[in-house]
């Protein structure tokens, strides 16, 4: 059977030059051409998808074209931290059910041979093995915290570094998101971008209560700072990772998971993302969660990760953990009493104090020598 499309020099055969080589195929190939995506391609005169089709069909492949699983192992190569097989799928164009067969196949394959692991408690992720080092210069590294404005002084009590991650767990209607928005409007010249996720705020709430902000010269540059681009409200519940800004501040109310035991897995996939960047990241609390009231949705293992960790309750928020102090003193029990109005505009009530109805937490009270 003679080739008379011009593979071999990547160019798109023309109509004619189709039909005659259809026509030689069925000579050679008893084929129900009707079934095949290759003839729905033909019909949409798609020349390029039918000459690659063709190609699989009659195995006819330039040396230097990448198969499959080559360009697999070349798209894993290029990632960082982990990735799910949908985002294989994406950057690779795949779209049949054999080809989604074969990307997974090969993941498996790369599993096996040490090159990726799967994550253990999320399916469908997978992650780079490397044992390449990257030596930590620490002697070049800035002790300088971040800039950062935090609601109810918060960064009063701790430092916040570049690659940070700050946690607000909360009860249903407690001010978790009062909290986050109040992030985002006190950072908005801190950071040169935000980018604030929401799953459950439309565009007519999130505006009702931005407006309702108390400091009104405010409220204008931070629309102005919206219209610009340079703040970012998205509309997102799961997938987030993906999307996460490393040398920005992100800002997450709030995170989802089917299952509470993937909670710290998604809270650890979101601070490997970051680079210079920081995390807010709101969940919920049970009210009738298990074990330690303070934590979320996940349990302890929420605070692995976190450089900070706040609960959040009716009228009082707790540092649960503050990794790095910014005064002498372990800010680790602290609470204090606020009031919230117009469900944005928080108000302390007194001062940061030890939770007196948890002394076990504060003491004994350490202070750094």
């Amino acid at each position: 059977m003679s080739n008379e499309i011009d593979i071999k020099n990547n160019r798109p055969p023309s109509p004619e030059e189709l039909q005659d080589f259809f026509n030689k195929l069925k000579e050679f190939v008893l084929l129900d051409l009707k079934q095949t995506d290759i003839e729905r391609a033909a019909r949409t005169k798609d020349a390029t998808k039918v000459a690659m089709g063709l190609r699989k069909l009659v195995g006819i492949y330039e040396d230097d074209e990448p198969s499959l699983a080559e360009s697999v192992r070349e798209w894993v190569e290029d990632t960082h931290g982990w990735f799910n097989i949908r985002d294989v799928y994406q950057g690779l164009r795949v779209a049949s059910r054999s080809d989604m067969k074969n990307v997974s196949g090969e993941l498996s394959r790369m599993v096996k041979k040490g090159l990726v692991e799967r994550n253990r408690e999320i399916n469908g992720r997978y992650r780079k093995i490397t044992d390449r080092v990257e030596t930590m210069k620490w002697w070049e590294a800035s002790t300088t915290p971040l800039k950062i404005g935090l609601p109810l002084e918060i960064e009063s009590w701790v430092e916040i570094y570049p690659k940070s991650t700050i946690l607000v767990a909360g009860f249903w209607q407690t001010g978790k998101s009062a909290i986050t928005l109040n992030s985002a409007i006190m950072n908005m010249d801190n950071f040169e971008r935000i980018r604030y996720f929401t799953s459950e705020m439309g565009a007519p709430e999130l505006k009702k209560r931005i407006l309702k902000y108390s400091n009104k010269e405010l409220v204008d540059a931070f629309t102005e700072a919206c219209k610009s681009g340079k703040i970012e409200f998205v509309e997102r519940s799961k997938d987030i990772t993906e999307l996460i800004l490393p040398d920005a501040l992100n800002i997450v109310d709030y995170l989802t998971t089917k299952e509470a035991y993937m909670m710290g897995a998604k809270i650890e996939e979101i601070d490997d993302k970051l680079r210079n960047g920081v995390a807010i990241i709101a969940i919920q609390k049970h009210n009738r969660q298990w074990g330690n009231k303070d934590v979320g949705v996940g349990g302890e293992g929420t605070g692995d990760r976190p450089r900070v960790y706040l609960s959040v309750s009716i009228g009082k928020v707790k540092i649960i953990k503050g990794k790095n102090w910014a005064t002498t003193q372990n800010p680790d029990g602290l609470v204090q009493e606020f009031s919230i109005s117009d469900g944005i505009n928080l108000t302390a009530r007194g001062i940061w104090h030890p939770d007196y109805d948890n002394k076990s937490d504060y003491e004994p009270w350490g202070k750094r020598s």
